[in-house]
């Protein structure tokens, strides 16, 4: 390779790097890694993961920068650990969904890695491994419900704000999904609660919802509904 080359490759690389950087920029927040470790795949994700055709130099970026200090949890692809790879699209999509999560909630611009993630919902564990989802409770709570004398349209209100665009993920109470109920008490628990662990940590003023939430102890979660944790 000619020195022009390698003078270009080494500042694609550079860009590419400080893009990163740049993009995730707020992810100095340490807090969530506690978190991250109550969390096991519950097979209903959504998954962040590697897009297959993604430059290797693009991915191997992706995994510095998360296993170099960024919110994650690498541990599980170092060598000898159950999801340790010579893929690297397998291990990059593992450390780009330990990122996912860590961030809290299923927002897209924690699964854009300049382009290089996609989210998905056929689960990507094998074998041992098992891709991290926020899906399932820990059972260590607290969580964040609904008070049930809150009046019916502050509900509601709380509903439509956290699956209308706040941070939350709401597609567990979709009509046919596992949470949904016809009961307004549940499904507003769960939008609340999913708005509770998408904003980060434990704060009591994201479950305030004007006076209609508040934390409980014991696990909400019922049936085939678990409630994130």
């Amino acid at each position: 390779m000619s020195k022009i080359g390698a003078d270009y490759e080494e500042v694609k690389g550079m860009l590419l790097w400080n893009n990163l950087k740049a993009i995730h920029a707020r992810a100095e927040d340490k807090g969530m890694k506690a978190a991250l470790a109550a969390t096991i795949s519950s097979g209903r994700g959504p998954w962040c993961v590697a897009k297959p055709e993604a430059p290797r130099e693009a991915l191997q970026a992706n995994i510095e920068y998360v296993c170099g200090g960024a919110i994650g949890d690498c541990s599980a692809i170092q060598e000898g650990a159950s999801c340790y790879s010579t893929d690297i699209v397998r291990q990059a999509s593992y450390a780009m969904n330990s990122f996912y999560y860590a961030k809290g909630g299923h927002r897209s611009i924690n699964c854009f890695f300049n382009e290089t993630g996609t989210k998905v919902r056929d689960d990507p564990s094998y074998g041992n491994c098992a891709a991290l989802a926020a899906t399932i409770s820990s059972g260590r709570g607290p969580w964040c419900v609904a008070k049930p004398e809150a009046p019916r349209e502050a509900l509601q209100a709380n509903i439509e704000y956290v699956c209308g665009g706040a941070i939350g993920d709401c597609s567990a109470i979709q009509e046919g999904a596992s949470c949904y109920s016809t009961d307004i008490v549940r499904q507003a628990s769960y939008a609340m609660n999913s708005f509770y662990y998408a904003k980060g940590g434990h704060r009591s003023i994201n479950c305030f919802f004007n006076e209609t939430g508040t934390k409980v102890r014991d696990d909400p979660s019922y049936g085939n509904c678990v409630y994130p944790s």
